[in-house]
């Protein structure tokens, strides 16, 4: 799994990337042999002066299945990829289980399956 690893405004230290990197993979495991590559984009958002949200964007590649694109927003940016790791498992399982019903399904209506 090739990770790609962005930040716009925002320090990216050697910790914060083997923590992200780490935890994403770990999320991802069981994908492993159908994701192709993540990206992942780090970002500040400086819109009110009070409010500093930490912006988490990953983007999954799994071939044939499509993409996947998730955001996190959230103060603390540890906490933003530990969310988004977990939503990202459930997401990715849900698109990959929606291809091969689909695929299924395609093939068990053809006209000469049940022959």
């Amino acid at each position: 799994m090739q990770f790609k690893v962005h930040g716009m405004n925002v320090g990216l230290t050697p910790s914060l990337v083997d923590h992200i990197e780490t935890r994403i993979a770990t999320a991802l495991d069981g994908f492993k042999d159908r994701i192709q590559g993540v990206i992942v984009r780090l970002s500040r958002d400086h819109s009110h002066e009070d409010n500093h949200e930490m912006s988490l964007k990953v983007q999954v590649e799994l071939g044939k299945a499509g993409t996947v694109y998730l955001e996190q927003d959230e103060h603390d940016l540890y906490a933003a990829v530990d969310m988004a790791a977990t939503r990202l498992k459930r997401t990715v399982r849900r698109k990959i289980n929606r291809q091969r019903d689909k695929h299924r399904h395609a093939v068990t209506n053809h006209p000469y399956a049940m022959i």
